[in-house]
């Protein structure tokens, strides 16, 4: 079947991409009328991640679709880069598709052409498997009943974590609470990242490689009995880091 788009919004789509590929050099999305999201897992389960945007924004199709399509591509940056080639005021699409013995529709290849360039990009054969957590799989990840606080954590002070994270080669670093508000601790510094809850609360621990799939922005962070759930406050964005398990 043949599934023609009028108009696509490079910035939205990009945007996106650049979020999962934090995630796997893969991309992973579904596409129905209301939204283009995609929710996916490192291969140890410890890190989950889900994105959405309005279908609406990013993307008009000609026809309204019928059922949700999965889009798969083996090399996300090569993606990203094949649309920074055409004029995002000008960008239309063809995408070709097929129902499996499941009913499930994926996209085999897209088309993406502007006034002068035309483009061909054949998706991710499905035999290698479609990374995407079903809604049950996405609610267990990120449901918050054991949640014990929450904090507050700003972008820039995200970022001077990042940046202070090699000062040692510890694999972990801590949170931890007391009067001067939320703290996070490796074996080289100490930092004070919000002072408005002050609550003393139990330390934990996350391995700081989880961060580099977490996205420059504001977060309000809820800390669960054995995991970390992070809203972004920008984006329709979502990250839970599995606590680590020191004892």
């Amino acid at each position: 079947m043949k599934i023609q788009v009028k108009k696509v919004s490079v910035p939205h789509l990009t945007s996106l991409i650049r979020k999962m590929l934090l995630m796997d050099s893969s991309v992973y999305l579904n596409i129905n009328n209301d939204r283009i999201w995609s929710d996916v897992y490192t291969p140890t389960k410890d890190v989950v991640k889900s994105n959405w945007i309005s279908a609406k924004e990013a993307i008009q199709f000609e026809k309204p679709l019928e059922e949700t399509i999965k889009l798969s591509f083996f090399s996300g940056s090569r993606l990203l880069t094949c649309l920074g080639y055409f004029d995002p005021h000008n960008l239309s699409a063809e995408i070709s598709a097929f129902k499996d013995d499941d009913d499930i529709i994926y996209a085999e290849k897209i088309v993406f052409k502007d006034n002068s360039l035309k483009i061909e990009l054949h998706c991710q054969d499905i035999s290698l498997g479609f990374t995407s957590m079903t809604s049950d799989q996405v609610s267990r990840a990120f449901d918050p009943s054991t949640r014990s606080y929450d904090f507050n954590l700003s972008s820039e002070v995200l970022s001077k974590i990042n940046s202070l994270m090699p000062l040692d080669k510890s694999e972990l670093f801590t949170i931890y609470v007391d009067s001067q508000g939320v703290h996070v601790k490796t074996d080289s510094f100490d930092l004070v990242i919000d002072d408005n809850y002050k609550d003393k609360q139990p330390a934990c621990s996350v391995f700081k490689s989880f961060l580099t799939r977490v996205d420059k922005e504001t977060y309000k962070v809820s800390v669960c009995e054995n995991k970390m759930i992070l809203h972004s406050e920008e984006s329709n964005t979502m990250v839970a880091l599995n606590l680590a398990i020191t004892e």
